[in-house]
This record gives structure tokens, C-alpha cells and sequence, in this order.
């Protein structure tokens, strides 16, 4: 099984067979943009683990690793400039996540701070 620059979200999803989920929610909000999972997604890997995967990546979109093929897994792409300000940053979150946890309604959410290695 193929497993993204992230593989902890895989190995999560992976366990999840003694108790299937049908929707799981990526909160990626470290500095670099979700390349392993939404690859991942992408390439459709988390089908097998049966569950809807929605991905929201919040990330500084001038660093590593400008992947255009692993942003058509990702749901809510927020690729924010260098230098946001903090205030900026917790703003666009909480107009944001609140209308994708409605949306997606996770019974588990991943968050990524940061897990590439």
C-alpha cells in the first residue's frame, strides 16, 4: 500500500477497521502544504478504508512543495502568504472550519501540526 510524505494520517485511517468510520476529516495547519495526503487523496488510497476523507490545509503557499497534483485532493485550500499575521491566520480559521465541520459532519478528525519527516 502506497503510503504520502505524511503517513501518519494513512496509518490512522488504516486502524480504523475494527470500528469503520464514513467520514474523517485532515485539519492540516502546519507550514507546508499537504503534499502526502492530498496526494494520497488524489490517487484515491483512503478508498479503501471505505470513509469520505475531506482535507483542509491551511499553509504558506511561497515554501516547499508547490505540488499542483496533490492540491486536487485537498477540499479547502488556503494557501495563505508569507509573513500572515496571526490575527489573519485565526480569522480565516474560524470563518472557515466551522462551515467544513457542518459540511463533512467528521466522526474523527486528524490534525496535522506537522508530520513529515
Amino acid at each position: 500500500q502506497k503510503y504520502g510524505h505524511d503517513g501518519a494520517e494513512m496509518e490512522t485511517l488504516t486502524k480504523l477497521n475494527k470500528d469503520p468510520l464514513e467520514r474523517i476529516m485532515i485539519l492540516d495547519l502546519d507550514a507546508h502544504q499537504g503534499n502526502g495526503w492530498g496526494t494520497d487523496k488524489t490517487d484515491q488510497i483512503f478508498k479503501s478504508s471505505g470513509a469520505d476523507v475531506f482535507g483542509i490545509d491551511f499553509y504558506n503557499d511561497g515554501i516547499y512543495p508547490h505540488d499542483i497534483y496533490a492540491k486536487d485532493g485537498i477540499d479547502l485550500d488556503v494557501g495563505l502568504d508569507h509573513g500572515t499575521k496571526d490575527t489573519e491566520y485565526l480569522k480565516k480559521l474560524k470563518e472557515m472550519l466551522p462551515n467544513s465541520l457542518d459540511a463533512s459532519k467528521p466522526q474523527l478528525v486528524i490534525y496535522n501540526a506537522g508530520t513529515a519527516i
